[in-house]
């Protein structure tokens, strides 16, 4: 996170930020978008062929690796929750139980 957006406490910026670094940016998914359609892959039965059968309770724990530590900053894992929560209700994924992001 570059200095001028920790240091403008702007909520927008940093926010915008956090949407282009770990959700979407320039229509590219990222992170979470990218877990999203993975889970609904395997919902889909579509690892069957890699080792993955489908099994209807799927436990998901996402991890948050990162190396910045101004990704330390208060309520990112429970903004990401959020957002993952909201992209797993609009996949309509069904079986899935998601577990808090771990930093």
């Amino acid at each position: 996170m570059s200095e001028n957006v920790m240091e403008s406490l702007d909520y927008k910026s940093i926010e915008n930020h956090i949407i282009r670094t770990f959700i979407q940016s320039k229509g590219k998914r990222k992170a979470i978008q990218q877990l999203v359609v993975y889970i609904e892959k395997y919902e889909n039965n579509e690892y069957e062929n890699d080792g993955f059968p489908y099994n209807k309770k799927l436990n998901i724990y996402p991890l948050i690796i990162y190396t910045d530590y101004k990704y330390k900053i208060n309520g990112l894992n429970h903004y990401l929750s959020v957002k993952m929560r909201e992209l797993i209700n609009q996949h309509e994924l069904k079986n899935l139980q998601n577990k808090e992001f771990v930093p």
